[in-house]
C-alpha cells in the first residue's frame, strides 16, 4: 500500500468574507455563530476523494492587511490556493485581481487556484438585494464572476454557502482533484472551466 498523499489547501481572500466558515463547517460540520478575524488556522481532515485517501491540511489565513507580512509563512509547500470573496462585498471581488493574484503569484508562481464566491445562499436574500439596492450596490452576478475567472486563469470557480452547507464538500474535493497529475486521456477529455461544479 502506497504511502498517503498529503493535499495542503491555502485558504486566502479579504477579512469576513467566510473563510473560516467554509473550514469549519467542511471539517466540524458547524457554522461558526461568532466573527472572530484569524490569525492562522489549520485544519485536517482524512477523505476519500475518487477512491485515492488523501489527508487535507488547509490554511485558514487572515486578510486583514495588518497580517501581510505574516501570511507568506503559510505559503510553503502549497499544493491549491483558494481565492475567496463575498458575493455581497464589491470591494473583496475586485481585490482577487489587485490584491490577492499579484500575492500568490509572487510566493506560488505555479500553484494553481480555485476562486470561491462565498455567501451564496444572499441570493435568495430579498432584504439583502434591497438593503444593496438602497446603497446603490447589487450582488455580483455569475456572469461577472465566471468572466473575471477566465481572464484570471483559475482553475475553476464555484459559489458556496457554508450557512446552508452548500457546495462546500464539493469545492475541497475538487481542489485535491486539481492537485492530481492528469493523464493524456484526462486532458484529450477535459470540459469547459466551469463546467465541473453545480449548483445544488
Amino acid at each position: 500500500m502506497g504511502e498517503r498523499r498529503t493535499v495542503k489547501i491555502v485558504m486566502v481572500g479579504d477579512g469576513a468574507v467566510g473563510k473560516t466558515a467554509l473550514c469549519s463547517t467542511f471539517v466540524n460540520n458547524q457554522f461558526p455563530q461568532d466573527y472572530i478575524p484569524t490569525v492562522f488556522d489549520n485544519f485536517s481532515r482524512l477523505e476519500t476523494v475518487d477512491g485515492e485517501q488523501v489527508t487535507m491540511s488547509i490554511w485558514d489565513t487572515a486578510g486583514q492587511e495588518e497580517y501581510d507580512r505574516l501570511r507568506p509563512m503559510s505559503y510553503p509547500d502549497t499544493n491549491i490556493l483558494i481565492i475567496c470573496f463575498a458575493i455581497d462585498s464589491k470591494s473583496s471581488f475586485v481585490n482577487i485581481a489587485q490584491r490577492w493574484i499579484p500575492e500568490i503569484k509572487h510566493f506560488c508562481p505555479d500553484v494553481p487556484f480555485l476562486i470561491v464566491a462565498t455567501k451564496s445562499d444572499l441570493r435568495q436574500s430579498q432584504s439583502t438585494i434591497d438593503k444593496l439596492r438602497k446603497e446603490g450596490k447589487a450582488l455580483i452576478t455569475e456572469e461577472e464572476i465566471k468572466s473575471h475567472c477566465k481572464k484570471l486563469k483559475a482553475a475553476g470557480y464555484i459559489e458556496c454557502s457554508a450557512l446552508e452547507n452548500q457546495n462546500v464538500g464539493d469545492l475541497f474535493y475538487e481542489a485535491v482533484r486539481k492537485t492530481k497529475p492528469k493523464s493524456h486521456k484526462d486532458k484529450k477529455k477535459k470540459g469547459g472551466l466551469f463546467g465541473i461544479f453545480k449548483k445544488k
